[in-house]
């Protein structure tokens, strides 16, 4: 990881994010919308985990869902 990497991985950290929502908020801000399917293969989360690591983000005004998690987004 770069030092980039590890910096960005620390503040997420520090405001509350866990490695799952680290994981999928940082693979939506660069690769953009993805469905829940995409975000499981991509990131290596079981997709069991998947919706409510999507749902805490959306909580806390992370992500938006735009429609039934079927294209889900950063918020910005």
């Amino acid at each position: 990881m770069s030092q980039i990497d590890e910096n960005l991985h620390r503040i997420l950290k520090d405001h509350g994010l866990t490695e799952y929502e680290i994981k999928t908020y940082l693979k939506l801000v660069f690769d953009g919308p993805a469905t829940p399917y995409e975000i499981s293969e991509s990131v290596t989360i079981p997709y069991a985990r998947v919706y409510g690591t999507l749902e805490g983000l959306e909580k806390r005004k992370w992500i938006r869902n735009e429609g039934r998690w079927s294209n889900t987004s950063a918020s910005g």
